[in-house]
C-alpha cells in the first residue's frame, strides 16, 4: 500500500482535487477528476528556519486533458492536491466514522433537550 511518505511513480492513477489556498484546511474533498502522474520532483526547502522541510510535487495529466500541479494529500504548493483511490476510500471511511460519532453526540444532546422540555411542560401544569 502506498502512503504519503512514498514517492508515487509516473503512470500512477490519482484523483485530482482543486486547491484553494484561502479555504485553508477546509478544502473541497467531494469533487475530483481522475488523472495520471506524469512527473514528480522534490520541492525547494520550505522551512523558514530550522530543519529542512521538503515535499514531493507532482504534475498530473487529467482525464480532461489539463495539467495539474500540487502535492499528495496535503496541499502546500500548486493548484491541486492528489490522492490514490485507495487513500480516498480510507479518507471517506474516516469521514463516515467521524459523522457517526457526531450523530451519536447530537442524539444524546437531543435526549437532554427533550427531557428539559418535558420538565418545563410538567412544571406549567
Amino acid at each position: 500500500m502506498l502512503n504519503d511518505k512514498e514517492i508515487y511513480e509516473n503512470g500512477t492513477e490519482v484523483l485530482i482535487f482543486k486547491y484553494i489556498p484561502s479555504w485553508g484546511v477546509n478544502q473541497d474533498t467531494d469533487n475530483y477528476k481522475k488523472g495520471i502522474i506524469i512527473k514528480s520532483e522534490e520541492s525547494h526547502d520550505l522551512s523558514y528556519h530550522g530543519s529542512p522541510w521538503y515535499v514531493t510535487n507532482y504534475t498530473v495529466l487529467g482525464d480532461d486533458g489539463n495539467t495539474y500541479f500540487g502535492n499528495y494529500k496535503e496541499p502546500t504548493l500548486g493548484n491541486s492536491f492528489f490522492m490514490t483511490k485507495e487513500d480516498y476510500i480510507n479518507f471517506l471511511k474516516r469521514k463516515i466514522k467521524y459523522n457517526k460519532e457526531r450523530i451519536i453526540l447530537l442524539e444524546d444532546k437531543n435526549k437532554k433537550i427533550i427531557e428539559k422540555v418535558k420538565r418545563l411542560k410538567k412544571s406549567q401544569d
